[in-house]
Formats: C-alpha cells, structure tokens, sequence
C-alpha cells in the first residue's frame, strides 16, 4: 500500500539533487573549512558559494549571512542581539521559536499584534506599533507553518521604514519554495533548508550591516565569531545544492491539487477550512473534523498509510491545542479537530480521490 507523506512543512525530504551531490562528497571527502590547505580550502569555497547564493535569493547584496543549526538557532540568534529594554511587536500565531525565545527574554517589552480568526494580520496594529514606538522592533512570519497564510511583509517593512523600526522575519516556509525577496525595511531574516527539500540541521540568518548580532556559542572565529565551531560543510554543501536548483515551479502547482483536496475534503466529510483561503502557501491546507480529536485523526490516518500533522512538529507530543489555533478563537470543537496536510513536489498530479478513499477509511 502507497504510503503519502503529507508533512511538508515539517520536513520535506532530500530532493534528488541534494542527494546526489551529499552522495558525491561522500567519495571525495569535504574537511574541516578552518585549514589553511587546498583541502580546507576547497570546503570552505562551498560554505562561501552558499552564502552568495543565500543573498541572491534574498534580493540583498548588503548585510552577511550566518549559517546555524537551522531556523530556530537562526532565530534565537537575532533575538538574543536585542538591545536590552527594547520595545518588540510580534503575533501570537509566530514559530515557538519566536515566542520562547522572547518569552527567555524578560528585559523586553513585548506588544502583542492582532490577528483575526482566519490568522490574517491586521495592519493598522503594526501601524500603531510603530507611532508608538518608532525605534522599535517588529519579528513576523512569511507565512505561518501551520495555516500557510502568506503575510504582507513589504507592507509591514514599508509602515516600519517611515518610522525608523525595523523588521525580521521568519521565512523558513517560503525560502527555497516561492521567489521571496527581503523588502526595503526588512534588517534579518530567518532561512532554513530542510522546508524546501534541503538537509535537516542547517539554516541561516542573514542581517543588514546595522545590525549588531551577540553569538549564542563563543570559541574559535567561525562565521566571523558570530557562529564558533566548526561549520556543518555538508549540510551546507547540501544547502548549496538547493539553492542552485531552485524548485518554485514544483510548489506553485500543487495550489491546484491543495484545493482539489480541500474541495473534497469539505463535501465528503464537512470539513471546516482554517486560515486564509485568500493568500496562503499553495501546498498547505488546516482543516478541522468537528467532533473528531485532532491527535486520534492523526493516529486513525496513519494506520491506512497518510502521514498528516496536528500543529507543528515542534511541539509534537503535547495534547494542548496548537498555540496557532487557539489564538484564532474558534469554537472549541474546531480548534480541537484541527490537522494539517502539507504537500510536496512529488504530489504535483497526485489522485485526489484515491487520497479521499484512504481518509474516508481511516474515518469510518
């Protein structure tokens, strides 16, 4: 029986052309970047083409680009580089590793932007952000990684640049997916490979030149001493080998099978759509079965072979409702029915119906 893997934005496995070139370096050995020979050299020239090819992507040819872990680290770096008593707007419906790291960090004073109930971000609370403090910092989303909602960063960077605030954001959904370039007003943003058919354990942080980062690790110089130890070259080679064969088109396409799916999904089972349908990720649909516990949805559709989500992978194993969905204030029956199906460039062309027959099973 076909298994469908239907958790993207958790993870999207290796595309082939990562796969072949980590398995390429696995007859011609990369070293330790740091030596001054041909042979530490030669990693460190992949580490330097990926950090180009990060800024490309990002429509900037200013600012530097520190490699990490991945997303979270990447994150969790910018937070910690706050000026201490700084003033710093962002929504409830951020990464958790947005809001635990603010939460870590009592010294700032934090305000709370407002979402509505599909989880779009009302624009006139930036806007009085911003009056209110024009020196401050705003953190935002991409798009979200469990609705898929897409959101107005070139407007938020606009409002914010009229005033002298700055911008990160969080664009560990689309980077590598969708063409997304760092607005005017945009000072650090957050990437990661393994979204958009990338290795696992390696992300980035590109910032603007005025933005002065405080490292998470001391020790040797690494990533200009803001990153020490020693670079992770084959994620990043990995890296390198996304970012030089981009897979837009792929993710574009599957808009049309997400809403085949979606379409379905509402007529057959009474299926109550989340997010916003209007501008979202084009592989991501969050639907709620009311009357079915999102986490026996998962289980019941894992044993006919369909691997789906509840939440973020993050915070897998919590029976808590996803900090996402409760912050949109539904009726408690939805937000506790709440599960996400995330698609990958293999579903382009995928049959939906035979999809449909395998969730009806699993749901009796």
């Amino acid at each position: 029986m076909e298994r469908y893997y239907l958790d993207h934005n958790a993870n999207s496995p290796l595309a082939p052309v990562v796969r072949a070139r980590l398995r390429s370096f696995l007859d011609d050995p990369l070293t330790n970047p740091g030596g001054v020979h041909w042979h530490g050299q030669r990693s460190k020239a992949v580490i330097e083409r990926a950090r180009r090819l990060v800024l490309a992507q990002l429509g900037r040819i200013d600012g530097r680009v520190v490699f990490t872990s991945g997303a979270t680290e990447a994150t969790n770096l910018w937070v910690n580089s706050l000026p201490e008593g700084a003033r710093v707007a962002t929504t409830p419906i951020e990464h958790s590793a947005t809001l635990h790291a603010l939460q870590r960090r009592t010294d700032l004073n934090v305000t709370w932007l407002d979402v509505d109930s599909a989880g779009r971000l009302q624009t006139d609370s930036v806007a009085r952000f911003v009056a209110d403090a024009p020196a401050g910092w705003i953190s935002m989303s991409a798009a979200n990684n469990e609705l898929g909602n897409l959101y107005p960063v070139a407007a938020v960077a606009e409002l914010a640049a009229a005033s002298g605030a700055r911008v990160h954001v969080d664009a560990a959904q689309v980077f590598g997916r969708l063409p997304w370039e760092a607005p005017v007003g945009v000072c650090a943003v957050t990437v990661s490979a393994h979204k958009a058919g990338g290795p696992m354990g390696v992300g980035a942080l590109w910032h603007s030149a005025d933005v002065t980062l405080q490292p998470l690790l001391v020790g040797g110089a690494q990533e200009r001493g803001l990153r020490a130890g020693t670079e992770d070259v084959y994620a990043i080679a990995g890296f390198l080998a996304l970012l030089e064969s981009p897979q837009h088109g792929d993710w574009k396409a599957l808009a049309e099978v997400r809403n085949a799916l979606q379409k379905g999904l509402v007529a057959r089972f009474g299926a109550v759509v989340l997010g916003d349908l209007d501008d979202r990720l084009p592989n991501t649909l969050n639907v709620a079965f009311p009357g079915c516990d999102s986490e026996e949805t998962v289980m019941a559709l894992d044993l006919e072979q369909v691997s789906i989500s509840a939440g973020s992978a993050c915070t897998a194993g919590s029976m808590e409702v996803s900090h996402v969905v409760a912050a949109l204030q539904l009726p408690d029956d939805v937000s506790r029915s709440a599960v996400r199906f995330s698609l990958g460039p293999e579903h382009v062309g995928m049959d939906v119906d035979a999809l449909l027959e395998r969730i009806a099973e699993a749901l009796g």
